[in-house]
């Protein structure tokens, strides 16, 4: 029972599957016009015609319902702001995307709660540029002009704690991203993605593309960029201190029908 209860007390003192969360930024942009073909008198200019969207999620990745997800967009230069909050007895979620003149951004984080659930906790946000299909494009380019845009970006991923072991990591971990998609890219599509499922991941670096309009006429230019940050958590794993419980209870009633069992066994003759 000594044994038993040692055990019991290490349980009870471990850290909860805890928490996810994840954020992703890109500062610091700029639009610099190229000119793609020096001398043909034409100057290069350019309109700019996309959206703004903020999209924030927690328990689904998609807006199942109004109370937990938000999107809002507006105009290319227009600051766009979305968030969603979540929380019950399984948990608490909160996510978050931002569109403005200082950058584009989005995080999130999910904890667990003090009673299990069904199927995973999750959290996704988004905070984008892009045109939109069958109306604004993202950009309007003169002829022979380009234009490079560049930006720095962070990214990090976190999970609390460490020590998660299979087969709970498959449905546990953070994710954040930054990503260009776009047909007028000079170069393949960007993508630029951390993710964790057991510690904490961080990453800066430099953005940079150049999108082009190589044609003898004004065009327009389509695609989308942006940042993501996801992640999610197991609802289904019962916390250590429930471990604990369903531990002692067991063993508590393995010992009793033992007892039991020894006080029923006819003694030995004389």
């Amino acid at each position: 029972m000594k044994t038993l209860l040692g055990t019991v007390l290490a349980v009870l003192a471990a850290p909860a599957l805890a928490a996810v969360g994840s954020s992703a930024s890109l500062t610091g942009l700029r639009y610099e016009l190229v000119d793609l073909r020096p001398g043909d008198g034409i100057a290069p200019t350019i309109r700019y015609t996309g959206l703004s969207v903020a999209e924030s999620f927690v328990t689904w990745d998609f807006c199942a319902h109004p109370a937990v997800c938000q999107r809002n967009e507006g105009g290319f230069a227009d600051p766009t702001f979305s968030n969603a909050r979540f929380e019950n007895e399984t948990g608490q979620a909160s996510s978050f995307a931002a569109v403005s003149a200082a950058g584009l951004f989005a995080g999130g984080q999910y904890d667990n709660g003090d009673r299990t659930g069904s199927g995973n906790g999750r959290y996704l946000a988004e905070a984008r540029h892009r045109g939109r299909a069958g109306g604004n494009p993202l950009f309007v380019l003169s002829a022979h002009t380009g234009v490079r845009i560049t930006a720095q970006y962070t990214l990090d991923a976190w999970v609390i704690p460490t020590d998660v072991v299979e087969p709970i990591r498959r449905g546990y971990g953070a994710h954040a991203a930054v990503f260009f998609h776009s047909r007028f890219l000079d170069g393949p599509d960007v993508l630029e993605e951390i993710g964790t499922s057991r510690s904490f991941e961080h990453e800066t670096g430099e953005l940079s593309v150049l999108l082009s309009n190589h044609q003898d006429r004004t065009a327009t230019v389509w695609g989308r960029w942006g940042v993501q940050a996801g992640g999610q958590v197991p609802l289904t794993i019962p916390e250590p201190s429930t471990w604990a419980l369903l531990l002692a209870g067991a063993a508590l009633v393995g010992t009793a029908a033992r007892r039991q069992g020894l006080a029923r066994r006819p003694s030995a003759p004389a």
